[in-house]
């Protein structure tokens, strides 16, 4: 706020959930476009400038880009959450891939992750849940795509999600499952007969949450030592021990991938693939990368930005970026010791020189120098 006077700190007068922040933030915008991050979320710096030329490109009302994985969870590193689908070009979001977590024919999506960058002209009469506290986003898209916004999804990968014990989806308490239900049951309800394809897709999305939902109460008559509560919640729904054992082999597998050596220091080259980099720098790791363009949108590389992401998040990282893919890759490196921008190849833009930048590396004021 010091050093840019369009930084502007919103405080409500007592803690709110996340709808009522969103919905302060977008009535106190000027702009017209919404981008949401989340307070431990990264973005890429050239993220919305891309994402606006690929809306307005596509004539969407809602664009978004693939999410990569980083934190401190073992089992989410590596990982996007698009990356099963390898996209070659834009694809088209509707109400029916939303609710059904289906898009390309690969199902059990949680698009609801997404986070698009919204024209301001379609939040004018939908905002935000305030009521809900879990699923906010996807309750918000669906009915802005049902009520005729065109949400489209680029390959890129701008949006680096964080992952850890702490999140809010790592914590699902039993009034926000229920909160949910009933907006989404709701919603069903005032579809009209002919949707009957979405209606159904969300009639099955609300069986797993009401599944979940016991699951939830059975837990936590559990934690409150409560055995006759929790042996009545799991005769009544029997899929609720098949739950608990799929989580109780989750934790047991975070633990063992959690012994792992003490972090060690590792130097990285970001090159572009194929392409001459000069001199072999002694105590360095080459890590080869797609071509840097322009255009604004590319094929995914979700393999290779989750590859990286998850190198920074289990090894101390000193990044060296000597060409226009590597100074692009550097904006999804989450986690670093230090990092440098040299272009050395000869002839290229900023030959021998360490000023070549788009963007300035911004470092933690932390004694480490650990940009997080």
């Amino acid at each position: 706020m010091s050093n840019d006077q369009r930084v502007k700190l919103i405080e409500a007068a007592k803690p709110t959930g996340p709808g009522a922040a969103r919905n302060r933030a977008i009535a106190a915008a000027a702009g017209d476009w919404i981008a949401i991050c989340d307070a431990d979320d990264i973005f890429h710096p050239e993220r919305l400038s891309r994402l606006l030329r690929a809306a307005r490109a596509l004539e969407a009302d809602l664009v978004a880009d693939d999410l990569i994985y980083f934190g401190e969870d073992p089992l989410e590193r590596h990982k996007t959450l698009l990356q099963a689908l390898t996209l070659q070009a834009p694809q088209v979001i509707d109400a029916l891939a939303l609710a059904s977590g289906t898009l390309c024919g690969v199902g059990e999506l949680s698009l609801g992750y997404l986070k698009p960058l919204i024209s301001r002209s379609v939040l004018d009469k939908i905002r935000y849940n305030e009521e809900l506290l879990l699923d906010e986003d996807y309750d918000l898209y669906l009915r802005l795509v049902y009520s005729g916004a065109r949400f489209v999804v680029i390959p890129d990968a701008m949006y680096l999600y964080r992952r850890h014990s702490h999140s809010t989806s790592h914590r699902i308490a039993a009034i926000s499952l229920d909160r949910m239900v009933r907006s989404q049951a709701t919603f069903m309800h005032d579809l009209p007969p002919d949707q009957h394809a979405l209606a159904s897709a969300v009639a099955r999305r609300l069986k797993c949450h009401a599944l979940e939902l016991q699951y939830v109460q059975m837990l936590d008559a559990i934690k409150a030592r409560n055995w006759l509560v929790a042996a009545a919640q799991l005769l009544r729904s029997p899929r609720s021990l098949i739950l608990l054992l799929q989580s109780l082999r989750e934790r047991g597998r975070r633990r063992s991938l959690g012994r792992h050596p003490a972090r060690s220091r590792m130097g990285v080259v970001l090159c572009q693939r194929g392409k001459e980099t000069g001199a072999k720098i002694p105590g360095f790791t080459r890590f080869e990368l797609p071509e840097f363009t322009e255009a604004a949108w590319s094929p995914s590389s979700a393999d290779i930005w989750a590859k990286l992401a998850g190198l920074a998040c289990e090894h101390d990282l000193d990044v060296l970026a000597v060409d226009s893919a590597g100074e692009y890759a550097l904006g999804l490196v989450p986690r670093y010791v230090s990092a440098k921008v040299s272009y050395l190849h000869p002839g290229a833009k900023g030959a021998d020189t360490n000023t070549t930048r788009r963007w300035p590396i911004v470092f933690d004021q932390e004694p480490s120098m650990v940009r997080e």
